[in-house]
């Protein structure tokens, strides 16, 4: 159906209002474009416009070559790290790639975003060079990524292997780039110096960004050498128009759902910091059940200076629209008072806002920080809501979040998760309750989640302060994984399917798993729950294909969303339908189904029924 004749916003996608009503200040991010429509619906919206009188639409062409011969050396690309500075004195250090074979500078939407550069095809960014030069550099912006991640190399380890490297400031660099540098900087380019090595190993060359070093290198992912393995693919070069791009796009992510070979993580140093880290300032609590932990903060936590006057704002903007809205703030107070009464914040001093601060005024205490926060419905019908936290609201160019490290991403694959949870007869889900609100904060760590708040009638302002992980924060769901994984080693026994289901089956809060019999299903989902529960997680929402599994709810739902898309347990005992008996038979099935479809996952099994080791086959079809 088109957006027009289901009557949806073109800008936003909600019901209830024209794009030129519409509150949302967004543009569209396809190249060339820049209208006020949703860029899923750019070639809907340019037909429409076609249709009306409007000149035809050019078509768009997209062209593209690669080439990596098989078993073939891994190349890194010229890359290295630079300053690059906004004109609001922002600065952020960005991966720059060296590409002679560009015509044009481009700099990624992204670092656009981070150095808040206007909106438009082109923009000037101050760049610092090795020697502390600044020079500017034209640049275009390109809506989507630059390139996908490139190879590049832990150069501080690997220049060792070179005698003619050893001496050089070489920088570990690699993935996707932030800054393409093409030929019309060629002075930033030009070397000034060489470095070459024998036939075969790679060179460096100095410009005025510093030193660079590309060309082969010997090694695989799991040596020293720190890079990518190079994968043998074919040659090609292709020319294709937008649309039918968007659709080949479309179909090959599709046919490789859920297969795709990805090589084992390689943590970078700022990832291993995190998680040395979390090792250590994970705690057990004392004479309760639970963890507290330490957050993983940047040295420039020592420099964010106080922002109450700016939340005090957002807090203001925020009460405007509660009191034109009644319904949300019915919703919201609602939400503040379950936080409070679960003991996830707590009041720690009210003010008037009409007075200055005094001496001794607790607003002056120092090491305190204010999250601005908002609220989001959890569903289009508006019935529960949640209080997110602004933890990327900057003061001084700085914020919460970015003085925070994020960490690695922990959780398992979504596609490996649904899979085993489809592998034997009896499946069942369960998720944790409020799964960040259970893990306590240290002291000093929650005096910078501290909040406004304020009923209407009120001349008084709350300060409240979350005492507890928070949703928002970079870090969390690191966090929260690594944490949930503790629990498992701390209370489970090592190598048993529980502690191997607790590592391997939930994606974040969510656990899917299946066995082979409702007794074994029972006995695991006994375990999990137990050990869980010494870390103060709550497993709820328990549901199963098998109705006389007997943790699932009275009222649940048989036909429930499972991690976004629409999970048909309708088959009973008989696990989806496929048929009873010990013969060799062959069954396909449709299981899971987005909630907006466009794809389906098909299981396919072939054997014996009973066979817990039958071939299971996991297909996406587009639909």
């Amino acid at each position: 159906m088109r957006v027009a004749e289901a009557q949806l916003c073109f800008n936003c996608l909600s019901r209830g209002h024209q794009a030129r009503f519409c509150r949302r200040n967004t543009f569209c991010s396809v190249t060339d474009c820049g209208r006020r429509h949703h860029p899923l619906v750019h070639s809907e919206r340019r037909s429409e416009q076609s249709e009306v009188g409007g000149a035809p639409a050019a078509t768009v062409a997209t062209a593209a070559t690669a080439a990596i011969s098989p078993n073939r050396r891994p190349i890194a690309f010229s890359m290295l790290k630079a300053t690059l500075m906004g004109h609001n004195g922002m600065s952020r250090e960005a991966l720059v790639f060296v590409d002679p074979g560009s015509d044009v500078t481009l700099v990624s939407s992204k670092l656009r975003k981070a150095l808040q550069l206007k909106k438009g095809r082109s923009v000037s960014v101050p760049l610092s060079t090795v020697g502390g030069e600044k020079r500017t550099v034209a640049t275009e912006i390109e809506g989507r990524k630059l390139t996908n991640e490139l190879t590049g190399a832990q150069w501080t380890i690997v220049k060792d292997r070179y005698p003619h490297l050893r001496d050089l400031p070489l920088q570990d660099v690699g993935g996707e780039p932030d800054l393409l540098l093409g030929l019309d900087h060629v002075e930033l380019l030009a070397p000034r110096e060489v470095r070459m090595g024998r036939q075969g190993e790679p060179i460096a060359e100095k410009n005025l960004l510093g030193w660079a070093a590309k060309g082969p290198i010997v090694g695989r992912a799991s040596s020293p050498a720190g890079i990518a393995d190079s994968q043998g693919t074919v040659s090609v070069h292709f020319l294709m128009a937008e649309e039918e791009h968007r659709l080949a796009h479309r179909f090959f992510n599709g046919e490789a759902l859920g297969t795709e070979v990805k090589p084992q993580p390689l943590w970078s140093n700022e990832d291993q910091v995190v998680l040395g880290h979390l090792e250590k300032n994970i705690q057990k609590l004392d004479g309760q059940p639970g963890y507290m932990v330490k957050l993983p903060w940047r040295p420039q936590v020592e420099q964010l200076g106080s922002n109450l006057p700016q939340a005090e704002q957002r807090w203001m903007r925020l009460r405007q629209r509660l009191s034109r809205d009644s319904r949300f703030k019915e919703h919201y107070e609602g939400a503040i008072q379950r936080i409070l009464t679960e003991g996830f914040a707590r009041e720690i001093y009210t003010y008037d806002p009409s007075e200055k601060p005094l001496e001794g005024d607790p607003r002056l205490e120092s090491g305190q920080f204010f999250l601005p926060h908002q609220g989001v419905y959890k569903n289009e019908r508006r019935e529960k809501l949640r209080v997110v936290f602004d933890a990327s609201a900057q003061t001084c160019g700085l914020s919460l979040n970015k003085v925070l490290f994020c960490g690695p991403k922990l959780q398992t694959e979504v596609t490996h998760v649904l899979t085993r949870f489809r592998e034997f007869k009896v499946a069942f889900r369960s998720d944790i309750q409020d799964m960040f609100a259970r893990i306590h904060l240290h002291p000093q760590d929650a005096k910078k989640h501290r909040f406004l708040f304020q009923k209407m009638g009120e001349k008084l302002i709350r300060v409240y302060q979350m005492d507890r992980l928070t949703f928002g924060d970079g870090p969390s769901p690191c966090v929260a994984i690594a944490t949930l994984r503790r629990t498992a080693r701390d209370f489970g026994t090592k190598g048993s399917l529980a502690v191997e289901s607790i590592e391997e089956n939930f994606y974040v809060d969510d656990w899917l798993e299946s066995v082979a019999t409702l007794d074994v299903a029972e006995s695991l989902a006994k375990e999990v729950d137990e050990i869980l529960k010494q870390g103060n997680f709550q497993l709820t929402k328990w549901l199963s294909n098998d109705g006389r599994f007997s943790r699932m709810e009275a009222n649940a739902d048989r036909r429930d969303a499972v991690l976004g898309v629409f999970w048909d347990n309708l088959g009973g005992g008989s696990s989806q339908g496929l048929p009873d008996g010990g013969g060799f038979q062959s069954s396909l099935r449709v299981i899971l189904t987005a909630k907006k479809p466009s794809w389906m996952l098909v299981w396919e099994k072939v054997g014996s029924c009973d066979n817990a080791n039958s071939n299971l086959i996991l297909r996406t079809c587009l639909c």
